[in-house]
């Protein structure tokens, strides 16, 4: 027998990520789950999660510093466009990289792609950026 007693849709919403002038925070079943600041950020990657008994295929952010690790869907997620904009600003972010990617995840190969490195550019993601002020709220 099902009980009556369900969580509200508010109490779980669909996955977000939220970003703000400091950083980006990754919202799971309606709970901030993890956060990193774009001062902390030193390797913006794609990665490329495959099943080998199905045909999915998904393709994840992973962003990393010292002693930090986030990690998002590029697509389906809330507000995945604004992400997928602000890293596109990245100084030296690999397009084709990014390209390869995605050709990957649409042909369900499991990979990985570096598509930035801090000291292989002159821009940050930090207050400083050109694009800060764009996500406050």
């Amino acid at each position: 027998m099902l009980s009556n007693k369900q969580i509200p849709p508010e109490a779980y919403g669909p996955p977000a990520v939220v970003l703000d002038d400091e950083g980006v925070t990754l919202w799971l079943g309606g709970k901030a789950d993890s956060r990193i600041h774009w001062s902390q950020i030193d390797l913006v990657e794609i990665g490329i999660v495959t099943a080998a008994d199905s045909e999915y295929a998904e393709a994840f952010w992973r962003l990393a510093g010292e002693d930090v690790e986030f990690i998002a869907p590029v697509e389906v997620i809330v507000n995945a466009i604004q992400l997928n904009e602000k890293l596109f600003m990245l100084s030296g972010f690999d397009m084709e990289m990014y390209g390869r990617a995605r050709e990957a995840e649409t042909q369900g190969h499991s990979a990985e792609f570096v598509c930035w490195r801090k000291g292989n550019a002159e821009q940050t993601l930090g207050a400083d950026s050109p694009v800060s002020g764009l996500y406050s709220k």
